[in-house]
């Protein structure tokens, strides 16, 4: 936990969901998006009509393996998709963490689904070792799931 003795020049405010910031005309607000990561956050632009989405939502998404299993943070995973996902019609385009730029906001509807099929058991992933990355994935439109991964 950082503290004001670890930085004495800086003051730690943490970010909270709906917290927003005036950067000079340019309104952003944060929504907290559990999933990935518990901290996990977008910033959502509205007047560009841009979701900077970070590693909420990427070409690739992985939910770490953990011994007690994965549905737990699946499910936080998708109640976090389905927030942003509710919020469709205030963005256009997401800004994502990694794999590019800038892409088309239809892959929010794609990993819910996704995520939604695997909890509900009618999409079941199979086992793969691509890269760094060891677990089971699964694929729907332009998201890809790593869930029981191990890296």
């Amino acid at each position: 936990m950082v503290s004001d003795e670890d930085y004495p020049f800086f003051q730690y405010k943490p970010i909270k969901d709906g917290d927003t910031w005036d950067l000079g005309g340019r309104i952003i607000e944060a929504l907290h998006t559990p999933g990935h990561s518990p901290g996990s956050v977008c910033f959502l632009d509205k007047a560009n009509r841009i979701l900077y989405s970070g590693d909420t939502v990427n070409i690739g998404i992985i939910i770490p393996n953990k011994p007690e299993g994965t549905e737990k943070d699946l499910a936080i995973y998708r109640d976090s998709i389905a927030k942003i996902w509710n919020r469709q019609e205030e963005f256009d385009k997401l800004a994502i963490g990694h794999d590019g730029g800038l892409i088309d906001k239809g892959i929010v509807k794609d990993y819910l689904d996704l995520a939604t099929g695997i909890l509900e058991g009618s999409i079941v992933g199979q086992y793969e070792e691509v890269g760094i990355r060891k677990g089971v994935v699964a694929r729907l439109g332009a998201a890809e799931l790593w869930y029981r991964c191990d890296a």
